[in-house]
Formats: C-alpha cells, structure tokens, sequence
C-alpha cells in the first residue's frame, strides 16, 4: 500500500480495536489491586503503588519506545510489542510472587504504548479528507479500551477470579498480534536520516520550542491525574463494607 491512499472501513476497525485492546491491558488491574495484593500478601494500604507503577511504565514507554516509530519499519515494531504485550500478560496471570506480578505490570505498561505508534502511523496513510473521521474512531478505541477494561476486568474476576481475567487477555493480544500480522497494510520503510538517540533529543527540543505543546501537555497530565485519583481508591472503597457484595 502506498502512502495516503486512503485506509479501507476495515483497517479502521481493526486499528481501532488493536489501539483499544493494547491500552485496555494497561487498565486491567485497577479493578484488581485489592485482591492481588491480598494474594501476594501485599498490605492493601500500599496496593495503589501498582497502578502508579504502570502508569510510569507507560510513561517511559513513551518517551523511549513510541519513538522507534521514526526509526524502525511500523508494521514489524508494531507487531513485535504486541507480542511482548501478550507474553507479559501471561506473565502477570501464572506469577507466583509479587516481584514477577510487577515485572509483567510494567512491562504491559511500557509496551502497551504501541498503540501511540498505531495512531501515528493511521494518520500517515489517510487521505486529508478522511484525517479526522479515521483519527477519531481511532480515539474511540483507545477510549472504550479504558473505559471497558474495567468492566472486563471486574466481571472475569468476580466469575472466574483475576488471573483469568489475564489469561483471556493475554489470548485477544495474540490472536490480535497474529490479525496485524496478516492485515496491517505494508509501509514501505524509509530509513530515517536521523538515529535513535537523535530522535528522542528531537522530541525534548520540539516539546522546548513549542509553547503550545508544553501547554497541552500539562494540561493533559493534570486531566489525566485526577482521573487516577478518582479510580483508584474507588476499589478499595467499593472492595469493602457496606458497599461489597456478600
């Protein structure tokens, strides 16, 4: 497929559900940290470390992966940190301590980013007539993976306790890895004129030179904190009396 011709309905379903199933994973354990650190013997009072451990992972994931998305060919990057994504998901549901509990925590974090590299890369093959309706089913996606992760994540554990709720994810992250392999249209890669460490400097020295962004960009952390501040403690206050389910 050649650049801006255009992406078929298909391709944007597929993308939209491959965006939001990768950052749905990230969003798994926020119904969960209560008893998965009542299985690890973690004191429940420090169990909301495990959501602030993602979220950094998530953090670093991208400022140091979604740049490999100028670098290295898209449709290979992209399909290799799905992989990842998918075995740090079974990580997370066969481990038998805390420390592999949260080495698979943050590595779904770091590598879920490659829905940041998704996003880009829809953008790159559209059509500027189509940019805004394909951009926003896109963040559809990604916002329902947030939204209904939840939901998922609950109701599996409630019925099936939480590893399954990993273990299911874990199968849709390879089965989708599998779709992307066989469907994501083939970019042609153009090596990039500048190298890795280049680009991460570049990134810094756009975020310097641009008011606008760094505006954004705060106002984006700030927005993004108070909804942590609100999920967060709301399981452990639903996870007991009187409002738990007996």
């Amino acid at each position: 497929m050649n650049d801006r011709i255009g992406l078929s309905t298909v391709q944007t379903f597929l993308m939209a559900l491959a965006i939001g199933l990768a950052v749905a994973s990230n969003y798994f354990i926020f119904p969960l940290i209560e008893v998965a650190a009542s299985n690890f013997g973690m004191n429940v009072v420090h169990s909301g470390m495990l959501i602030t451990l993602t979220q950094l992972a998530y953090a670093l994931g991208l400022i140091f992966l979604v740049p490999l998305g100028d670098v290295l060919d898209n449709k290979k990057l992209i399909v290799s940190l799905y992989a990842v994504v998918a075995v740090s998901a079974l990580l997370i549901a066969f481990a038998s301590n805390l420390w592999l509990f949260i080495c698979g925590l943050l590595l779904v974090g770091a590598f879920c980013t490659v829905a940041q590299i998704l996003m880009p890369l829809a953008a790159s093959l559209t059509t500027p007539q189509s940019r805004g309706r394909i951009i926003g089913t896109l963040m559809s996606g990604l916002l329902l993976g947030i939204l209904l992760s939840r939901t998922f994540s609950g109701l599996i554990a409630q019925w099936l306790g939480w590893r399954m709720v990993y273990i299911l994810g874990a199968l849709m992250l390879l089965a989708m890895t599998l779709v992307l392999q066989w469907k994501l249209p083939k970019i042609a890669h153009v090596p990039s004129t500048l190298s890795y460490q280049q680009t991460l400097v570049s990134v810094w020295r756009l975020l310097w030179q641009t008011p606008l962004l760094r505006q954004r960009g705060v106002l984006g952390a700030l927005d993004f904190c108070l909804f942590s501040i609100l999920w967060t403690p709301l399981t452990l206050l639903l996870s007991h009396a009187p409002y738990i389910l007996v």
